[in-house]
Protein backbone atom coordinates (compact mmCIF):
# COMPACT_ATOMS: atom_id res chain seq x y z
CA UNK A 1 0.00 0.00 0.00
CA UNK A 2 3.12 2.29 -0.03
CA UNK A 3 3.75 4.75 3.02
CA UNK A 4 1.67 4.19 5.77
CA UNK A 5 -0.63 6.72 6.18
CA UNK A 6 -3.37 7.32 9.14
CA UNK A 7 -5.13 3.76 8.02
CA UNK A 8 -3.49 0.99 7.02
CA UNK A 9 -4.75 -2.27 5.76
CA UNK A 10 -3.46 -5.53 8.14
CA UNK A 11 -3.74 -9.23 6.93
CA UNK A 12 -4.09 -12.27 8.65
CA UNK A 13 -2.50 -15.18 7.78
CA UNK A 14 -1.98 -18.85 8.83
CA UNK A 15 -2.73 -22.35 8.32
CA UNK A 16 -6.36 -23.28 8.99
CA UNK A 17 -7.91 -23.09 12.79
CA UNK A 18 -4.78 -21.19 13.54
CA UNK A 19 -6.98 -18.68 15.01
CA UNK A 20 -6.93 -15.70 11.93
CA UNK A 21 -11.06 -15.56 12.15
CA UNK A 22 -10.97 -15.21 15.71
CA UNK A 23 -8.30 -12.35 15.88
CA UNK A 24 -9.88 -10.26 13.15
CA UNK A 25 -13.18 -10.16 15.13
CA UNK A 26 -11.12 -9.35 18.15
CA UNK A 27 -9.73 -6.62 16.05
CA UNK A 28 -12.95 -5.15 14.77
CA UNK A 29 -13.98 -5.36 18.70
CA UNK A 30 -11.21 -3.04 19.44
CA UNK A 31 -12.32 -0.88 15.99
CA UNK A 32 -10.51 -2.29 12.61
CA UNK A 33 -12.68 -2.86 10.08
CA UNK A 34 -13.16 -6.29 9.01
CA UNK A 35 -12.18 -7.15 5.28
CA UNK A 36 -14.46 -11.02 4.87
CA UNK A 37 -12.43 -14.34 4.26
CA UNK A 38 -13.51 -15.89 1.14
CA UNK A 39 -15.00 -18.88 2.62
CA UNK A 40 -17.56 -16.96 4.47
CA UNK A 41 -18.42 -14.92 1.33
CA UNK A 42 -18.70 -18.61 -0.44
CA UNK A 43 -20.73 -20.41 1.76
CA UNK A 44 -17.32 -21.78 4.04
CA UNK A 45 -15.63 -22.90 0.42
CA UNK A 46 -19.29 -24.61 -0.95
CA UNK A 47 -19.35 -22.06 -3.82
CA UNK A 48 -15.59 -22.58 -4.32
CA UNK A 49 -14.70 -23.59 -7.56
CA UNK A 50 -14.08 -27.85 -7.40
CA UNK A 51 -11.13 -29.32 -6.61
CA UNK A 52 -8.92 -29.42 -9.45
CA UNK A 53 -7.73 -32.85 -11.12
CA UNK A 54 -5.82 -31.34 -13.73
CA UNK A 55 -3.27 -28.66 -14.63
CA UNK A 56 -6.12 -26.85 -16.51
CA UNK A 57 -8.82 -27.15 -13.76
CA UNK A 58 -6.12 -25.91 -11.86
CA UNK A 59 -5.50 -22.57 -13.77
CA UNK A 60 -9.20 -22.54 -14.19
CA UNK A 61 -9.40 -22.53 -10.11
CA UNK A 62 -6.68 -20.35 -9.60
CA UNK A 63 -7.67 -17.45 -12.06
CA UNK A 64 -11.12 -17.64 -10.30
CA UNK A 65 -9.56 -16.98 -6.83
CA UNK A 66 -7.23 -14.40 -7.77
CA UNK A 67 -10.62 -12.45 -9.54
CA UNK A 68 -12.11 -12.99 -6.50
CA UNK A 69 -8.86 -11.62 -4.47
CA UNK A 70 -8.65 -8.51 -7.11
CA UNK A 71 -12.41 -8.02 -5.61
CA UNK A 72 -11.61 -8.05 -1.73
CA UNK A 73 -8.93 -5.79 -2.64
CA UNK A 74 -11.18 -3.33 -3.86
CA UNK A 75 -13.89 -3.99 -1.02
CA UNK A 76 -10.46 -3.05 1.49
CA UNK A 77 -9.25 -0.18 -0.55
CA UNK A 78 -12.97 1.25 -0.36
CA UNK A 79 -12.94 0.68 3.20
CA UNK A 80 -9.10 1.90 4.42
CA UNK A 81 -10.10 4.84 3.66
CA UNK A 82 -12.52 5.14 6.71
CA UNK A 83 -9.72 2.96 8.59
CA UNK A 84 -7.70 0.30 9.76
CA UNK A 85 -8.96 -2.86 8.14
CA UNK A 86 -8.11 -6.20 8.68
CA UNK A 87 -8.38 -9.21 6.44
CA UNK A 88 -9.18 -12.46 7.20
CA UNK A 89 -6.52 -13.99 4.84
CA UNK A 90 -4.78 -12.21 1.79
CA UNK A 91 -3.51 -13.79 -2.08
CA UNK A 92 -0.24 -15.37 0.11
CA UNK A 93 -3.20 -18.11 0.98
CA UNK A 94 -3.65 -18.57 -3.04
CA UNK A 95 0.11 -18.73 -3.52
CA UNK A 96 0.56 -21.40 -0.72
CA UNK A 97 -2.32 -23.28 -1.95
CA UNK A 98 -0.99 -23.43 -5.48
CA UNK A 99 2.45 -24.52 -3.69
CA UNK A 100 1.23 -27.36 -1.70
CA UNK A 101 -1.08 -28.53 -4.31
CA UNK A 102 1.59 -29.21 -6.22
CA UNK A 103 3.49 -31.42 -3.57
CA UNK A 104 0.85 -33.36 -2.85
CA UNK A 105 -1.14 -33.55 -6.00
CA UNK A 106 1.85 -33.31 -8.47
CA UNK A 107 -0.30 -30.08 -10.28
CA UNK A 108 2.09 -27.72 -10.40
CA UNK A 109 0.95 -24.56 -12.11
CA UNK A 110 3.19 -22.49 -9.36
CA UNK A 111 4.82 -20.53 -11.92
CA UNK A 112 1.52 -19.41 -14.25
CA UNK A 113 0.25 -18.00 -10.94
CA UNK A 114 2.95 -16.22 -9.39
CA UNK A 115 2.95 -14.42 -13.01
CA UNK A 116 -0.32 -13.92 -12.27
CA UNK A 117 -0.09 -12.68 -8.64
CA UNK A 118 2.76 -10.05 -9.62
CA UNK A 119 0.97 -9.21 -12.73
CA UNK A 120 -2.01 -8.16 -10.55
CA UNK A 121 0.79 -6.13 -7.82
CA UNK A 122 2.43 -4.45 -10.89
CA UNK A 123 -1.25 -3.24 -12.42
CA UNK A 124 -2.37 -2.12 -8.51
CA UNK A 125 -5.00 -4.31 -8.72
CA UNK A 126 -3.64 -6.58 -5.86
CA UNK A 127 -1.61 -4.72 -3.19
CA UNK A 128 0.84 -5.71 -0.42
CA UNK A 129 -1.11 -5.15 3.33
CA UNK A 130 0.63 -5.79 6.64
CA UNK A 131 1.29 -8.78 7.44
CA UNK A 132 0.67 -10.92 10.61
CA UNK A 133 1.62 -14.70 10.46
CA UNK A 134 -0.07 -16.96 13.05
CA UNK A 135 1.96 -19.61 13.47
CA UNK A 136 0.19 -23.13 14.28
CA UNK A 137 1.40 -26.56 15.13
CA UNK A 138 -0.32 -29.46 12.78
CA UNK A 139 -1.87 -31.02 15.92
CA UNK A 140 -3.62 -28.50 17.21
CA UNK A 141 -4.97 -27.92 13.58
CA UNK A 142 -5.79 -31.70 13.57
CA UNK A 143 -7.69 -30.87 16.86
CA UNK A 144 -9.52 -27.81 16.16
CA UNK A 145 -10.45 -29.49 13.08
CA UNK A 146 -12.12 -32.43 14.89
CA UNK A 147 -13.73 -30.80 16.81
CA UNK A 148 -15.68 -28.12 14.28
CA UNK A 149 -16.37 -31.06 12.13
CA UNK A 150 -18.19 -32.41 15.37
CA UNK A 151 -20.22 -29.23 15.87
CA UNK A 152 -21.38 -29.56 12.81
CA UNK A 153 -23.28 -32.79 13.38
Amino acid sequence: MGAITSTCLVAVEGISFAGKTELTHRLKAAGFLRLYELAEKFEHGRGFPPVPKTRKEAEASDQWFLAEEIIRNRDAAAAVIAGDVVADRSFLSSIAHVVARARVYGIDNRSDHANAVLAALASGALVVPWFIYLRQDVSVFAARRRGALQARV
